[in-house]
């Protein structure tokens, strides 16, 4: 991730604004803009994990982000330890952390032993601007509070990143959705990503959603998602042109607008409109 700091801008300043005002800072407004307000939240986040509180949110800081990101941890069990004490201290449940390590006898823990701990806090966050590397976030927190769900790759993109899939349900009616096809409709993303995160935690926990009875979906219904099917296009829109990309000339010579890629690109990295393809 990139160092950011005051002045900074973009769709990871909107990342960590959108964090910190979940886990009790106040960075102002989630808007992509790292102002004075933002600082004042990154440094009393690093007082209170013993970094250096320079309010820069360099790798040392970035990798503290990530497991709130992530929203998991892992830990080595202690003599005394219980699930239920784990929990408090982690701002969970007891049932979130059996879901998340379905081997595990609560009556029986041992010392050394490894656990996933999931934090108190959604994986899916719909006030930001979904990039790429969100998304592969997202799909391994959601493995790690989940580790029922079938994940997996269906091909790569121009520029080599993976077009996942994500498979919810076992039964033998399929379903298909993608999102993302053209490059400023990425918010179809997290549309999908928000709706596997409600889906799974129903699952887990025996409830409905809107009347629908979800363990019953899960057993007659295999629904497939591939949520990003133009990650090349999505980050172009989110990131705007980098010089260092490989179709940097091709791509300024095919938009011919004059306006910003995040307003008028709906293609691919090379000028191919998916959805019409």
């Amino acid at each position: 991730m990139e160092t950011l700091a005051f002045g900074s801008r973009g769709p990871y300043v909107k990342l960590i604004q959108s964090l910190l005002s979940r886990i009790g800072y106040n960075p102002g407004a989630v808007d992509g803009i790292f102002g004075t307000q933002t600082r004042q939240a990154v440094i009393a986040f690093q007082r209170d994990n013993g970094l250096v509180p320079d309010g820069i949110v360099g790798p040392v800081t970035w990798n503290y982000f990530q497991s709130f990101l992530r929203g998991y941890d892992t830990y080595t069990i202690k003599p005394g330890d219980t699930l239920y004490k784990l929990a408090q201290c982690y701002y969970t449940t007891v049932n979130a952390i059996l879901t998340a390590n379905p081997c595990i006898n609560p009556l029986y823990l041992r010392g050394g032993q490894i656990i996933t701990i999931p934090y108190g806090i959604d994986v899916v966050f719909t006030d930001v601007d979904y990039t790429y590397e969100i998304l592969e976030t997202d799909i391994d927190g959601l493995e790690a509070r989940y580790p029922f769900i079938e994940t997996g790759v269906i091909g790569q993109s121009v520029l080599g990143k993976n077009l996942y899939y994500i498979r919810l349900g076992t039964g033998p009616v399929e379903v298909h959705y993608n999102a993302a096809h053209h490059a400023l409709e990425w918010i179809t993303t997290p549309l999908l990503m928000k709706f596997i995160e409600n889906f799974l935690r129903a699952y887990a926990q025996g409830t409905t959603i809107r009347g629908y009875n979800i363990r019953e979906i899960w057993n007659s219904t295999s629904i497939y998602i591939v949520p990003m099917v133009n990650p090349d296009g999505v980050n172009l829109v989110l990131e705007g042109l980098k010089p260092d990309n490989p179709y940097y000339n091709q791509l300024l010579q095919q938009n011919t607008t004059g306006l910003p890629f995040s307003q008028v690109w709906q293609a691919n990295i090379r000028g191919t409109d998916l959805n019409r393809n």
